[in-house]
């Protein structure tokens, strides 16, 4: 017995020391990616927004005003809704009300294109976008007031393509499980894409994408993306596809993290993660690597923490810290304190095992099982507040 655990404390302990390498790898490219600017458009063209929404969530007349105040000459927001009773449906015309000289459009159609219900809602909605540049934002996104001049400036390098951005997690309760889903986005999945974007593993992110209505319609619309989990990835490999460039503008929008439960939390989090392991298994595996301080902390436990071992559990520490808080700088946000880093890296560990177990995933209070091509069917009949 003495044995295997000399061995598995060796292999978390190599684990670790990979980890650190990781550490040290999407810090060097934090680092860069704070330092870049975005580029400055040539042009002003008049943009639409697409938002599709789904109730009254935390922040969403903010967010609203967030894209009607962007520093661009004009700006149309289309907004959609598939119910008539939807609560969301009040924001916007609250908005309406108050900036009556703003370009802002409501849509409510419930016709079904398709599984996933936010392409259905964006098809439903373009019918109403009047612009050739269209940009589609996610309801939870706050954008700040240099956002479209990012984005526009990046598109016109790309003609034909297609541009997204990254974005930071902002807690919108003052509760722990907002404040843990926020650092999974700002600690673990924004310099996870950084170095995957530098290595070649390449896709769109929903916080932001935006394109060409052209180049939309060349792809074949969104009929294109209509049953995929993964539509935001799916319309940009659509678009490379058919030769057009896919860029990351250095810009980050701020989302929305509205966790208040840990059993929402962790429902979101299993969905992230299978739509990432559908997406690429290889690379979902390979991720693992990123928990350098638990499997450090473990390998260490296994060999009775020897010197050897905590030598490798303190470069593990120290290289998290300097990954967290310098992201944390960057972000213009105070450091983390260390032992919500550490929760929230135990947090991580766990989803990532848990996602291997089940291709089931909770979005918008419905169930819905995931293929291995990315394709979802819809689960009927299951609640999802039961399971």
């Amino acid at each position: 017995m003495t044995t295997i655990f000399t061995y598995i404390g060796v292999i978390l302990c190599l684990a670790g020391g990979a980890g650190v390498l990781y550490q040290l790898a999407v810090l060097v490219e934090a680092h860069r990616f704070f330092r870049i600017r975005p580029r400055t458009p040539s042009g002003s063209s008049p943009v639409t927004v697409l938002m599709p929404l789904y109730g009254d969530e935390p922040g969403l007349a903010e967010n609203l005003r967030a894209v009607l105040a962007q520093d661009w000459p004009e700006v149309q927001l289309v907004c959609g809704v598939q119910r008539t009773d939807d609560a969301a449906i009040s924001v916007v015309r609250e908005i309406q009300h108050e900036l009556p000289s703003a370009d802002l459009v409501i849509v409510v159609n419930g016709q079904r294109h398709g599984t996933n219900a936010k392409v259905s809602n964006l098809t439903n909605m373009l019918v109403a976008a009047k612009h050739a540049q269209l940009v589609l934002v996610d309801s939870d996104m706050r954008p700040r007031r240099d956002w479209l001049r990012a984005i526009v400036g990046e598109l016109e390098t790309a003609p034909g393509g297609i541009v997204t951005c990254l974005y930071a997690g902002r807690p919108v309760s003052r509760g722990i499980w907002s404040r843990l889903g926020a650092q999974a986005i700002d600690h673990g999945f924004f310099p996870a894409a950084l170095l995957g974007w530098r290595l070649g593993k390449r896709g769109c992110f929903g916080a932001t994408i935006a394109l060409e209505r052209a180049t939309l319609e060349r792809v074949g619309g969104f009929a294109r993306i209509a049953d995929e989990l993964a539509d935001d990835y799916a319309l940009g490999a659509a678009v490379v596809a058919q030769g057009g460039a896919l860029r990351l503008v250095p810009h980050l929008i701020d989302t929305g993290v509205n966790e208040p439960d840990f059993r929402r939390l962790w429902a979101h989090e299993l969905r992230w993660g299978r739509t990432i392991r559908t997406l690429d298994p290889a690379g979902y595996a390979g991720s693992g690597v990123a928990f350098a301080v638990p499997w450090a902390l473990l390998g260490a436990a296994c060999l009775g923490f020897s010197a050897a071992s905590c030598a490798v559990l303190a470069c593990a520490i120290l290289a998290r810290l300097a990954l967290v808080w310098r992201i944390d700088r960057g972000l213009s946000s105070g450091p983390t304190p260390v032992h919500l880093i550490l929760l929230r890296d135990a947090l991580s560990v766990a989803a990532w095992i848990g996602v291997h177990f089940g291709r089931t995933v909770a979005w918008r209070d419905h169930a819905f099982q995931v293929e291995r091509d990315g394709r979802l069917v819809d689960l009927k009949g299951r609640d999802l507040k039961r399971d």
